[in-house]
Formats: structure tokens, C-alpha cells, sequence
């Protein structure tokens, strides 16, 4: 649920740019799969200076025996850049001899770097210049080191710790599994997306929202919005299925951003079906079961529902909802175990900010 837990990769993004933070680079193989406008197996030359022979395509329009400069990949030309740790709590063997990878074959994860400046003065340019994909904009978390059949990547697994190159979970066939798999989907949406007919677009993108990958299911619902209200019977479609419950919260969003105050009767009865379903559920639950381990992943969808159906109609203040919030407010607060100071009473804080903002 939005309302309450943010997604990973939301967090990491807050948290970063916090000064006191803890949260230190580490590579995302979903994260760098999608932003990444190329992706390349490659090696270095005689040395380790940034300019690399391209092995093998997976992702762009780059050639096998293209030869490409990515800059900052020559700061691991120093051996100790390099070097393999072993993971936290791992008993050491002694006298072990330290191991460090060699840069022959790596997985990099490139966007195309900006030589705009060097471009206006004329200079000459030997090779296409890229820099790393990653979040982090950081070449050190757009590569994947191969050596053998064991791969590495720089991880930050204590926080707070160093970010430090270790042995990463999957070998290359497995990633690269992974990474044709998201690109398969990316190449879905961006056809999907070029479809003319916004009614037709809408249809196309809604199996894309149930995507297991997050970037994917984000963009699927980002086009629904520019569909605009072409898209609303595919969302009215997606709120009748009970199947897409968790879903659910994403739809209202864009149901209000799309069809505005048009909407409002069905938010409010959107709203009044959830008071129904707390109305039956409510009395039988005990205080904390938000955290309970079993069967509450559904809850936790309703109050999703609910809750983005009350930020929906605040948005566009309207004034036939009175009643329903109202009754919603009335009836949360009359149960311990909804009205739990601990979090939940967000719900009803909720109703009291829709019914302030009425006109």
C-alpha cells in the first residue's frame, strides 16, 4: 500500500539524497535493465583505460567489435579497485590469497554520455562515449564482472557499511535470461504506447499493469493516464475484477486524474461498497492485525481502496461524497482495532481532510 510502505526502490531514491543517510550504491539488475539504452558484454584492451571491445548486443544499436569509451571505468585500473571481498560474517580461510576480478569480460549497463561541449568546439571524438545506466549514475553499479562462471557486483550489504564488490547471486546465462525477458516487455509497452487509438492503447496496457516488475507496472499505469478518459472503461473493467484487488489503489489515481470531478459519484460509491466490506470485517478483527503474518495482504488492498478513493475525491472536492465520508469517518472510529493510533486512524484523519476541502 502506497498510503502506508513506499516501495524499495522509492525509498532508496528519499533516502539517498539525505546527507546523514547510510544507503550506499549497489547494483539493481531490474533497475539497470531499464534504464539502460544499451547493453553489451565487453572487454578491455591491453589495459584497463575506459575505452572497451564490445562482445556481445543485448540491448541497442551497438555492434559486436564496436569499440566504445566509457570514461570512468578506467578508475578500476588500479588492481585495488578490484578487489573481491568476501561476504560480512563469512569465516575467512587463513592465509587465503586475495582475488580481484580482471575487467576481460564484463555485463555493462550504458546510456549514451553527453559530449556537447567537446562537439561545439570540433573536437575529434575516436570512440562513442558512455557512462553507466544505474540509478546511482555510477559505473561502479551499471557492471557486472564475469569471471568464469561466477559473477560480481558492487553491493552495499551492511548499511550502514561500504558499497564493496562481491559475489553476485545469479551466473550470466541467469541474468542474461533476466535481462532479455524485461527488455521483451519494455519493447510491449513502447508498441503499446505508439497505438493511435487511446481506447485500443488502454486495452493493451492493462496486462501490463499486473507486471511483477515494478518500472513496468509504473509506466503501464503512466500511459493509461495520457490516454486520458479514453482509458476509463478499461479502468471500470479493472475495478469489477476482483482478481486485480492490489491493483486496485493504482486505478483510482488514475481514474481521478483522468475523469476528474466526472468521476465523483463513482469514487463515492467506490467508497460506500468499502464501508460495506469494514462494516462485516471490521468487528472480527483483533488490535494489530495490520502486521499479522496470515491472509492480510487482501486487508491491507481494501485499505488501499478506501483510502486512495478518500485522496480522490479531496482532489476533486466533491460535494456528493459528504455523506458516505461521513458515515465512513463515524463508523472507523467506532472500532479499537481501526482506530489504532499506531497508523490506521490515517483513514479517518483522511476523512476529515475530504470533508474540510468541500466546497
Amino acid at each position: 500500500m502506497k498510503a502506508i510502505f513506499r516501495s524499495f526502490l522509492t525509498i532508496l531514491g528519499i533516502i539517498s539524497l539525505s546527507t546523514h543517510a547510510g544507503i550506499r550504491p549497489s547494483f539493481g539488475l531490474e533497475e539497470c535493465a531499464w534504464s539502460a539504452t544499451d547493453i553489451v558484454v565487453a572487454t578491455k584492451g591491453d589495459e584497463i583505460d575506459g575505452v572497451v571491445k564490445v562482445l556481445e548486443v543485448w540491448k541497442g544499436a551497438l555492434h559486436v567489435g564496436d569499440m566504445i569509451s566509457v570514461p570512468d571505468l578506467a578508475s578500476f585500473k588500479n588492481k585495488d579497485a578490484r578487489l573481491i571481498h568476501d561476504p560480512p560474517f563469512l569465516e575467512k580461510k587463513p592465509n587465503a590469497p586475495a582475488q580481484y576480478v580482471t575487467c576481460t569480460r564484463m555485463i555493462l549497463f550504458l546510456k549514451k554520455k553527453a559530449n556537447a561541449a567537446n562537439a561545439a568546439k570540433g573536437a575529434d571524438q575516436p570512440h562513442d562515449s558512455w557512462e553507466g545506466a544505474s540509478f546511482w549514475k555510477q559505473i561502479s553499479v551499471s557492471v557486472v564482472w564475469v569471471e568464469g562462471k561466477q559473477t560480481y557486483t558492487f553491493q552495499q550489504l551492511i548499511n550502514p557499511g561500504p558499497s564493496e564488490l562481491v559475489a553476485h547471486g545469479d551466473d550470466e546465462k541467469a541474468i542474461k535470461d533476466s535481462v532479455l525477458k524485461l527488455k521483451k516487455v519494455q519493447d510491449e509497452l513502447a508498441k503499446a504506447s505508439a497505438i493511435i487509438d487511446k481506447s485500443k492503447r488502454a486495452e493493451l496496457l492493462r496486462p501490463l499493469t499486473q507486471s511483477e516488475i515494478y518500472m513496468v507496472k509504473q509506466a503501464a499505469f503512466a500511459e493509461l493516464k495520457n490516454c486520458g478518459e479514453e482509458a476509463m472503461p478499461t479502468l471500470r473493467k479493472m475495478l469489477a475484477d476482483p482478481k486485480l484487488l492490489s491493483l486496485h489503489e493504482d486505478v483510482i489515481d488514475v481514474l481521478q486524474e483522468v475523469g476528474g470531478v466526472k468521476v465523483g459519484g463513482e469514487l463515492s460509491a467506490i467508497l460506500q461498497g468499502e464501508l460495506k466490506f469494514w462494516r462485516a470485517t471490521g468487528p472480527k478483527l483483533k488490535t494489530g492485525w495490520w502486521n499479522e503474518s496470515t491472509d492480510v495482504d487482501p486487508l491491507r488492498s481494501r485499505y488501499g481502496k478506501a483510502l486512495h478513493s478518500l485522496y480522490a475525491l479531496k482532489k476533486i472536492r466533491f460535494a456528493g461524497c459528504k455523506s458516505v465520508v461521513t458515515e465512513f469517518r463515524d463508523f472507523w472510529r467506532s472500532l479499537p482495532q481501526l482506530e489504532d493510533k499506531s497508523g490506521l486512524n490515517q483513514m479517518s484523519e483522511e476523512c476529515d481532510n475530504v470533508l474540510q476541502s468541500l466546497p
